[in-house]
């Protein structure tokens, strides 16, 4: 209680524009842009450059708005993950814990860690041990052990407390971020907007006919389902008061809605929760009057393909707990495949075997006596890595994944079938499967505003478990990582993304550099985007107009405005081209895993060049931390251009050197 108190009062010297006392070690300068009449207040984002007592520059570190120093440690030092180390000043804010070094050995972003991405801390004399959701694990290492301890308690009773979401005074200013409304929505899914705009592309294609899908209001007020919006789309012949009678028997309310129709004719992907089947098979004939509307409405009535995406055991022993799946003798105009795609259990466990391949040295026989924990290289490690990623079956799930989200957009597109999609309680592996397909089928969500708006739509809107899923919460500590309610979905759908982006990258504008941004701000909690579990939780800063600040820096290069296209490639082809996402799960291994951490990309004179780092006097709630793309296709070509460049320019100066020395 004493420990957080002070950190509460700390934190209010922020709101009163007042800073922090200074460490008699350290000196501090401001850096105030030049077209300012006067310094930021510490209450505005800004920079400042860390000079130690004897002269020696640090670095600069960069203030959001809002965050406020908690501690600072002049002397202290952090262990890289090969065992090497580097020293500095570190410092701990309402935002995250740092080390300020000169250091280039390692990414800035390594030894930064967000107090929401922090997941377990130890202390153990003067080395603070962190432990982080994005599978990293950083050592800090105090000149004292006094300091440490200290450090450690701190962290604590911020890190697993409300101060940990800092998003709650974190007030960006995104002046140039377009939105897809300008009213107070924003980026919040609108299902009368998407209607309006539906219907508009229908009556071009069909003027004398009426749309076969509706606007219904049956959950205002989230009366039927309280993850779900409270507009959804339902077929036109069936009403809302038969809407909330077959709520009452799916699995948490989550009752069939439209998530994507086409314009062309009534093909379109539903998604739902698991039926209340059980064992005595129970039946509801207004869910079944649901199903069968899906089925035949529009001019050409056809069959609702209904794509499971458990296993058929799975759905089965889901029975005994009185949930199941569709019987053919009760919903006839339907067909059910079971697409085998592994649970949260399974992604939690193959992603913590994943983890524990990155975090490692190499594992040898002996370990290093400076730096416990770190082995000593060994090839017989090396040869076998493919084989022990695919033993931790990550790469098994992606496929199965890949699969499941394939097999929808085919029966769409293809089959012009109407595609119900759910798993067991529709916000998990249905949102996967749901925002996949639509990747594949609409050029639309390629784009990177569209993108975001899928996210949005079918993952926040549609009440995917964020604050669950990525252990954010106040009240189980520092065990609440160990939930087994616990599971990155979100990072095996980015996975998934990545996987596409990679394969065809003329038809995204966006990289593999957005997608991990997005993973790093799953678990920060600067942005409250991916703070809730459910859509009538207020949010407030999304992350998306950061993101949409900075498109630019994370555009694609070669992506192809011709290629907005269906995307369905060859399923094998696909599945067989499955590989890890190095540049996000390996980017922190102690062993290099990415070519750019072998070979550095060259010095660039392009100002344009996105990989550059900003201007001290640019904004810091706008700079985009470093991060590898080895992985894109293009940074590959521009790498080989640029070495290519190199080689001439030094032949060139050779041939010149000639000439004047020995003239012909």
């Amino acid at each position: 209680g004493k420990v957080f108190r002070d950190i509460m009062r700390r934190a209010s010297l922020s709101r009163d524009n007042v800073r922090p006392e200074r460490d008699p070690l350290v000196q501090e300068t401001w850096v105030v842009p030049a077209q300012e009449a006067e310094p930021r207040r510490s209450s505005a984002a800004r920079w400042e450059k860390v000079v130690l007592a004897d002269g020696e520059a640090v670095g600069r570190m960069a203030y959001l708005s809002g965050e406020s120093r908690l501690m600072l440690l002049p002397r202290a030092s952090v262990v890289w993950p090969d065992g090497a180390t580097s020293s500095g000043v570190l410092e701990m804010t309402t935002y995250q814990l740092r080390l300020a070094t000169s250091s280039a050995r390692r990414p800035a972003s390594f030894s930064s860690v967000p107090l929401g991405c922090v997941s377990h801390v130890s202390v153990e004399g003067a080395r603070l041990t962190v432990a982080c959701k994005d599978v990293r694990t950083v050592v800090f290492v105090t000149s004292r052990e006094r300091e440490a301890a200290e450090a450690y308690k701190l962290v604590r009773a911020c890190a697993f407390g409300s101060a940990a979401f800092f998003c709650r005074s974190h007030e960006p200013r995104f002046e140039k971020a377009p939105r897809p409304r300008e009213d107070d929505g924003g980026w919040a899914y609108d299902a009368a907007a998407w209607y309006r705009e539906w219907v508009a592309r229908w009556a071009e294609t069909h003027p004398r006919q009426a749309p076969p899908w509706r606007l219904s209001e049956a959950n205002a007020g989230f009366a039927c389902c309280a993850t779900y919006p409270e507009l959804v789309l339902a077929p036109s012949s069936i009403g809302d008061g038969l809407l909330a009678h077959a709520a009452t028997f799916r699995a948490e309310g989550r009752f069939p809605a439209l998530s994507w129709a086409s314009s062309r004719d009534a093909a379109s992907i539903w998604r739902s929760a698991q039926p209340k089947v059980g064992v005595q098979s129970n039946k509801n004939e207004s869910d079944e009057a649901l199903v069968r509307a899906i089925a035949t409405e529009g001019e050409r009535p056809h069959c609702c393909e209904i794509v499971d995406c458990r296993a058929r055991s799975s759905a089965n022993a889901n029975r005994l707990g009185g949930h199941g799946y569709e019987s053919r003798e009760r919903y006839k105009e339907s067909r059910i495949a079971f697409a085998g795609v592994p649970n949260i259990h399974s992604v939690r466990s193959a992603h913590q075997r994943l983890a524990a391949l990155a975090s490692k040295r190499v594992a040898g026989d002996e370990e290093d006596d400076d730096f416990p924990g770190f082995f000593a290289p060994s090839s017989s490690e090396e040869i076998t890595f493919g084989s022990a990623v695919e033993d931790a079956k990550w790469l098994s799930a992606i496929r199965r994944l890949l699969a499941a989200s394939w097999d929808v957009a085919d029966k769409v597109h293809r089959g012009r079938a109407r595609v119900l999609v759910h798993c067991s309680h529709g916000w998990d592996r249905t949102s996967q499967v749901v925002a996949l397909a639509q990747l594949l089928l609409d050029p639309r969500t390629r784009e990177t505003a569209g993108f975001f708006a899928l996210i949005e739509k079918d993952f926040v809107a549609f009440g995917h478990p964020f604050a669950t899923r990525c252990g954010h919460g106040v009240f189980r500590g520092e065990d609440r990582h160990k939930d087994e309610e616990c599971s990155p979905i979100f990072i095996q759908f980015l996975d998934a993304v990545s996987q596409l982006v990679r394969l065809f990258p003329e038809y995204f504008e966006f990289d593999s550099r957005l997608l991990i941004h997005l993973a790093d701000h799953l678990y920060a909690n600067r942005f409250d985007t991916f703070r809730f579990d459910a859509p009538r939780e207020a949010r407030r800063v999304p992350v998306w107009d950061y993101l949409i600040a900075n498109s630019s820096r994370l555009a694609n290069p070669l992506y192809s405005h011709a290629s907005r296209k269906v995307l369905l490639p060859p399923l094998p082809y696909l599945l067989r081209n499955v590989r890890l996402w190095h540049d996000y799960h390996m980017r922190y291994a102690a062993s290099p895993s990415t070519s750019s951490a072998i070979e550095p990309p060259l010095d660039s004179d392009d100002e344009d060049d996105p990989s550059r780092d900003p201007p001290p006097a640019d904004d810091p709630d706008l700079r985009l931390d470093d991060l590898p793309h080895a992985e894109a296709v293009w940074a590959t070509h521009l790498s080989r251009a640029r070495r290519r460049a190199a080689y001439w320019r030094r032949a060139f100066v050779l041939c010149r050197g000639r000439e004047t020395t020995h003239p012909p």
